[in-house]
């Protein structure tokens, strides 16, 4: 039981800080504050298959920066991505983490051999 409240205390501080580093605050920080090595591997691959072919459906924010990993996880949560929607809020990025660590996981076990 102790593990499993120390295990959603991580989830909520990572959406907190997904939330707090969306858009333009999150460009002052590098994403390996808050990802491992092998997540910022993954978060290229998704963030390539993401995009959309329009520049209003690309990541606009600079890569590795806290903003640019916050928008690959709002749109694996189900935000659309554009930025005169609605900005992607903690159900968002809930979500989105939740899909995020099943993809870095199976990453990780086709990794190893």
């Amino acid at each position: 039981l102790e593990r499993l409240a120390a295990a959603a205390l991580v989830v909520a501080t990572r959406v907190m800080q997904l939330v707090h580093g969306r858009g333009s605050p999150g460009q002052g920080f590098q994403a390996a504050r808050l990802f491992d090595p092998t997540e910022i591997t993954v978060l290229d691959v998704l963030i390539a298959k993401l995009e959309g072919k329009t520049q209003k459906q690309k990541n606009p924010h600079p890569t590795h920066t806290l903003a640019w990993a916050a928008w690959c996880i709002a749109r694996l949560g189900g935000w659309n991505g554009y930025e005169k929607e609605r900005p992607p809020g903690p159900i968002t990025f809930t979500n989105g983490l939740r899909r995020f660590n099943a993809i870095v996981d199976g990453f990780v076990l086709a990794s190893q051999k």
